[in-house]
Order: C-alpha cells, then structure tokens, then sequence
C-alpha cells in the first residue's frame, strides 16, 4: 500500500511540473520584429554596392551602411537626410512592414520585410505607388558588428 502511494505521489507531481521550454517559445514569439533582430548586421545580395543593414530598436530606427556611408533612418518622424519618413505599420514577430512618406505625407511606398525560417536571411518586397512597381531583394545575416559605430 506504501509503495502505491509513493507511485502516485511521483505521477502527481510530474503531472503538475511546468514545461519551461513552451514558456521559452512563448516568450521569444512575443517579441517584435525589431527587437528579435536588434543590432544584427544584414548584408545586400546586391553586388553593385556593399550595402548592410542594421535595426536599432532601441532607437527606433534602422541604419543602411551603403559603401561606408551610414545613413540612419528614425521611425514614424520625416528624416530630412533622406527627405523621407517611415512610419511603422506591422511590427509583429516575423514581418515588419513600413510605408515611405514624403514631406506632405503622401505615401510613396510600402515596404514588407520577412525573415527567413532560419532567421538566416531577410525578404524585402517594396511596391512603389507612384509607377506601381514592385522589387525584392534579400539580405543575410553576417556576424560583423554594427559598422556606423
């Protein structure tokens, strides 16, 4: 009789432990775009420049390096260094989806950026709404660190 209380005791308590590693995936799954890919470097597949990408969600913007240059882009304001804004419109756990604006508002393109399954490259497709044209192209994670700085 002992020993079957002991073995139920033994199921109980195993029935009612945590499973920390779903935590572990619930807690990552809540994080935005931004913040999964903070300070990452991504690098163009485009050959013609060497161009990298960096977000910054702690300042809620993103830097392109395009040859050496560091052009830093702050979200939902107009950046009058590139005469342009971005305001923020899907900043979920795998996509973030931005619409250019120029100095009157008016939108000039939506940009739809996706991470790969393996969080190894970036799928950027942008609509440009004033010749309704479409482009996309692909970065990939690099592990340099943030070269504006």
């Amino acid at each position: 009789m002992k020993n079957l209380f002991y073995l139920l005791l033994a199921v109980t308590i195993f029935a009612c432990s945590d499973d920390d590693s779903s935590d572990t995936n619930d807690n990552n799954s809540n994080q935005t775009f931004l913040e999964r890919f903070e300070g990452v470097v991504w690098q163009s597949e485009a050959t013609e420049v060497d161009a990298f990408l960096i977000f910054d969600n702690d300042n809620y913007s993103a830097k392109w390096v395009i040859n050496g240059d560091c052009l830093v882009w702050y979200f939902d304001v107009y950046n009058e260094n590139i005469e342009s804004g971005f305001n923020v419109i899907v900043n979920d756990y795998n996509q973030l989806v931005l619409d250019r604006f120029d100095a009157d508002n008016n939108i000039i393109s939506r940009s739809t950026t996706t991470s790969s399954s393996d969080e190894n490259s970036l799928i950027e497709t942008v609509i440009f709404y004033v010749d309704n044209t479409e482009s996309t192209s692909t970065s990939y994670r690099t592990t340099l660190t943030d070269p504006c700085n």
